[in-house]
């Protein structure tokens, strides 16, 4: 059994990181023939509280892994060679390429020959997208500078979740890095997701925004897009308040918006609340800057509900299989459009588009090929043994 030990900023039962944890969560419990370690944070993100039902400093049981909730003094340099030695990890699995606690730490001591040259593999969790590197690029730029130039991911097997990402990632490495493509897990649809679903009513329609707020996720982009609608429009906006600033800008746009929209922040929702909340609207809408997967995309596809989404994301052929529409993250009229368009439907042509959610969520939990392409992923890193 292949010993996989993985380094990530927060995980669960931490929520508002949203999809990196989600993601790796999915594949620990997709993955029955490996062994997983994780090292972690003992705080959900950009909070200094402990997470509830842990204990801090002590691996235990979660799932079908075993977790170290590490405090602030866990998480120093030595702790972290110490815990490689410990586990003796067939592989080591870093999680977003700009984590200065996780990645990084992990890369400069395999770098300086204190840990063992073990595979990595390393996922940029749509880091390499084309809107996220653009938010503070000269950070980032000088950070990848640095670490070509020392070699820092000689040996690294880059992990992609779909194929925007193999592209985005050979951008930015090069045309030879060794890439390799498994998409992450999705949720489960319920069987009477269709039934639970609220009807559409009158006119005019209920959207949705759900992720964390800060400029990666567009909600200024959503809000001017309502600026130009015609019909009766809600919006309300679930997720936690990443960037203040970012947020103050929204609000003054949401101060200006005609007396047709209207806009509530509703504040942040439990993991287990994601369902009924999704299935009370009639569109998410998600004008992301770009994601490699979109788990709130695929989330709202379970509960049938379709979306309205950027087209920076993996996600295609949305209208051809009624399961949304997309449009570039700036194009506010054509999200108008489409929004004015959603809200003039009937409950019957809107249960069609309910009905290509759902589809498209089914059809994506039945994909048989998820293990197999996991166990490509592992193969690859140990087959490059120690890098060079």
């Amino acid at each position: 059994m292949v010993r996989v030990l993985i380094f990530i900023g927060h995980y669960p039962p931490a929520r508002r990181i949203g999809g990196p944890a989600r993601s790796v969560a999915s594949m620990v419990e997709g993955n029955p023939s490996c062994e997983f370690h994780i090292f972690t944070s003992e705080t959900d993100f950009k909070s200094k509280s402990t997470l509830e039902g842990i204990s801090v400093d002590h691996w235990q049981e979660r799932g079908r892994a075993r977790v170290l909730y590490a405090s602030a003094r866990r998480r120093r340099l030595w702790h972290l060679r110490r815990v490689v030695y410990r586990i003796a990890p067939d592989i080591i699995y870093l999680n977003g390429v700009f984590s200065r606690r996780f990645t990084m730490p992990v890369l400069f001591l395999r770098y300086l020959g204190l840990i063992p040259r073990s595979p990595v593999i390393l996922a940029p969790r749509g880091e390499f997208s084309a809107g996220a590197i653009g938010l503070k690029k000269v950070r980032k730029g000088l950070y990848l500078r640095l670490a070509r130039a020392l070699g820092l991911s000689r040996g690294v097997v880059w992990h992609a979740c779909s194929d925007e990402e193999v592209d985005a990632i050979r951008r930015e490495q090069g045309r030879d890095v060794p890439v390799v493509k498994a998409a992450n897990f999705p949720p489960t649809p319920r069987p009477d997701a269709l039934a639970r679903h609220a009807a559409k009513g009158g006119p005019g329609c209920r959207l949705v925004f759900l992720s964390r707020i800060s400029a990666k996720k567009n909600l200024l982009g959503a809000l001017e897009a309502l600026a130009r609608v015609r019909a009766t429009v809600t919006l309300d906006i679930y997720g936690p308040i990443e960037d203040r600033e970012y947020w103050a800008r929204c609000e003054a746009c949401r101060r200006g918006l005609p007396e047709n929209v209207t806009v509530t922040y509703r504040g942040e929702v439990h993991p287990e609340e994601v369902f009924a909340v999704f299935a009370a609207y009639d569109a998410l809408f998600l004008p992301t800057l770009g994601e490699n997967y979109g788990h709130a995309v695929v989330e709202a596809w379970a509960a049938a509900t379709p979306v309205l989404l950027s087209d920076r994301t993996p996600w295609r052929d949305l209208e051809q299989d009624r399961a949304g529409w997309t449009a570039a993250p700036d194009d506010a009229d054509s999200f108008a459009a489409r929004i004015d368009q959603l809200a003039a439907m009937t409950e019957s042509e809107h249960e069609s588009w309910r009905e290509g959610a759902f589809a498209r969520a089914k059809r994506l939990a039945q994909d048989e090929s998820l293990v197999a392409s996991y166990a490509r992923l592992f193969e690859a890193a140990l087959a490059r043994g120690q890098g060079g």
